[in-house]
């Protein structure tokens, strides 16, 4: 089967002001990646160090509104819509990590960033930036991974507490699912089992420097057993990993991106002065 090549299909210049931060240029670029429509978005300095922003499952590039402008004088930061949310094009091709990875490399080569990277990937996301880092190692400098879904928690989670399971992520798995306007996360919570796999497999192709940030929770979430079994499974994936460092990131849930920006912003600064 033929496969349409990536092109550039235009630029677009915009500003964002998110909350009370002083107003960003963001460029917004359109690419084609096999057949469909992928929209990225780049702001900071020319000629630094490259970040690249991976979001969560069932988002896009809102979940960086508030870090990319605090490293913009650090760093050129490359966002981007995943197929089916919003303004990159929907697309039949399974979801995969390994998929998602190969895209989003793409991508990043017909917009003309073709240089190392340092990825941050949030949640699911950080699933696809363990993949794309396996995948491209020459390419990746640094990892930082926020609150990343741990592969270890999905089989542990039914085989051990299967009554808090199916009252928790298993109920979110089915809200997904029969919602029509949330097509794309459906896409990528199908290929869900297959994205968790290949990102433990990509672990033995890399050795990248990384920093793990790992949500702290209140005391009182931190009690439930999701919360609970999340940071352990986690932690201890992250031990074994080499070259990581981890940060416990205190008083906050999972969504690390928007209650405690400045710890994402300290780990990746601290990684560009790391692989200098």
């Amino acid at each position: 089967m033929s496969r349409t090549l990536p092109r550039v299909l235009g630029v677009v210049g915009l500003i964002v002001i998110p909350g009370a931060l002083a107003a960003q240029a963001i460029d917004t670029t359109f690419v084609e990646v096999d057949g469909h429509r992928v929209a990225l978005y780049a702001t900071g300095i020319a000629g630094g160090p490259t970040v690249v922003m991976e979001a969560g499952g069932g988002s896009w590039h809102r979940d960086w509104v508030r870090i990319a402008p605090r490293l913009a004088t650090e760093a050129r930061v490359i966002m981007y819509d995943r197929p089916g949310y919003r303004l990159s094009e929907p697309c039949d091709s399974a979801r995969t990590a390994e998929r998602v990875s190969r895209e989003l490399n793409l991508a990043l080569n017909a917009a003309g960033y073709t240089g190392p990277v340092i990825m941050v990937g949030w949640s699911l996301g950080g699933a696809f930036a363990r993949v794309f880092a396996g995948t491209y190692p020459e390419r990746v400098r640094g990892l930082v991974l926020v609150d990343p879904a741990p592969t270890g928690f999905y089989p542990r989670m039914p085989r051990d507490y299967p009554d808090e399971w199916s009252l928790g992520v298993a109920e979110h798995f089915s809200a997904v699912f029969s919602d029509s306007t949330r097509r794309a996360e459906a896409q990528e919570l199908a290929a869900f089992d297959a994205s968790m796999a290949q990102a433990r497999a990509s672990d033995a192709r890399h050795a990248t420097p990384s920093i793990v940030l790992i949500a702290g929770r209140d005391d009182e979430v931190a009690t439930d057993v999701i919360s609970r079994v999340w940071v352990e499974e986690l932690s201890r994936w992250a031990a074994t990993r080499p070259r990581t460092t981890v940060t416990i990131v205190p008083d906050v849930g999972h969504h690390i991106p928007a209650q405690a920006p400045d710890a994402i912003v300290k780990a990746v600064i601290e990684l560009i002065a790391r692989t200098k």
